[in-house]
């Protein structure tokens, strides 16, 4: 009796309008693929004034609601792919080719992923690469689902060299200014 009473109780949320929390949702990395389309001007943006060059490097990587509709897509640079063709780093507006190490520590800084909704509306960027060239796996979860949206992003690096494991500060929803924005905190916290 009680069982049927909470499937009742769930089943009129749902119906009614109210939110059903959801699972977070993993980034599945080895899902990410081709960029479907071109990257908008909004979101080349991200990728600053050498957005031509990186084209060849872009990945697109899918976020889905418990539905199975993608509400999230995240664009990244694979920097490992782009290092091997000397296509990361940029100094004085060229690729740096590999040589003068005092270039690279004055080359341009690398983009960051670009968190996009499905009509390709920039809504933030992730706080490091997704795939670099250094040691260390990453997960990227989408937590506290409300309405079919993530309102909280959270990135784990674990194995790094240096550092461990660690996780980047939160990235929390804000509905005023319509984005993601980096929670206070440490730039790298340990985590579970």
């Amino acid at each position: 009796m009680m069982s049927r009473i909470v499937l009742f109780g769930v089943a009129w949320l749902a119906l009614s309008g109210w939110a059903v929390a959801s699972p977070p949702v993993k980034l599945a990395l080895a899902d990410c693929g081709a960029v479907s389309g071109r990257v908008s001007a909004k979101a080349e943006v991200w990728f600053g004034a050498h957005a031509g060059a990186y084209r060849p490097y872009l990945t697109e990587c899918r976020v889905r609601d418990g539905r199975g509709r993608v509400v999230l897509k995240i664009v990244a640079l694979r920097q490992d792919a782009a290092a091997r063709h000397h296509r990361l780093y940029f100094y004085h507006g060229k690729p740096w080719d590999g040589r003068d190490s005092m270039a690279l520590m004055n080359a341009d800084p690398v983009p960051l992923p670009v968190i996009l909704t499905p009509d390709d509306r920039a809504v933030g960027h992730l706080q490091e690469g997704l795939f670099g060239e250094g040691p260390g796996t990453k997960a990227v979860l989408f937590e506290d689902w409300r309405d079919d949206w993530p309102r909280r992003i959270v990135m784990r690096v674990a194995g790094a060299a240096v550092l461990g494991t660690y996780c980047t500060p939160p990235l929390i929803w804000n509905a005023g200014q319509d984005e993601f924005v980096k929670s206070k905190g440490p730039a790298y916290a340990g985590c579970k």
